[in-house]
């Protein structure tokens, strides 16, 4: 549950980034970080026989293409460790909260859920509390997510 909404976090943030600059021309912190990310440029077309190409649609060109390889990034990503959340949030310019306490719960929490999906093994049991306070962590490190987002859109 915790990837997914990483995942839904990361793939919303995008497409509302996409849908203003779309809709209204305004491009955001999230559209320059997906284009350095993919590194993705466009041609001139030189060619004076050709009819013109707008600005637009060059860059709707390269905001397709950004869409379409991020989407599939997204869809293959395959955990809740740091590494994960960190091609995430990064792309679509959300900072992860540097706090040593909440990292260490969602490591610890990943090698739990690593160990499970991957082995089917569980090499040891947590206490209730631990899983709580672990699960609390991760809960107050989506808020944060949550948080910056939503104030990209405000």
């Amino acid at each position: 549950l915790l990837e997914e909404y990483f995942e839904s976090v990361s793939l919303k943030v995008m497409d509302s980034s996409l849908s203003e600059w779309l809709y209204s021309k305004k491009y955001t912190d999230t559209l320059v970080t997906l284009v350095s990310y993919f590194g993705v440029k466009f041609e001139i077309d030189l060619n004076e026989q050709n009819d013109e190409t707008k600005v637009f649609d060059y860059l709707r060109n390269i905001f397709d293409e950004i869409k379409q390889r991020f989407s599939g990034d997204v869809h293959n990503n395959h955990g809740i460790s740091l590494k994960y959340l960190r091609s995430l949030l990064i792309p679509v310019a959300i900072d992860i909260k540097n706090d040593v306490k909440l990292l260490s719960s969602l490591r610890k929490l990943a090698s739990e859920r690593g160990e499970y999906a991957h082995k089917r093994l569980i090499k040891t049991v947590l206490s209730p509390e631990d899983a709580k306070d672990y699960v609390n962590d991760c809960l107050e490190l989506c808020e944060d997510v949550k948080t910056k987002a939503e104030s990209k859109f405000v």
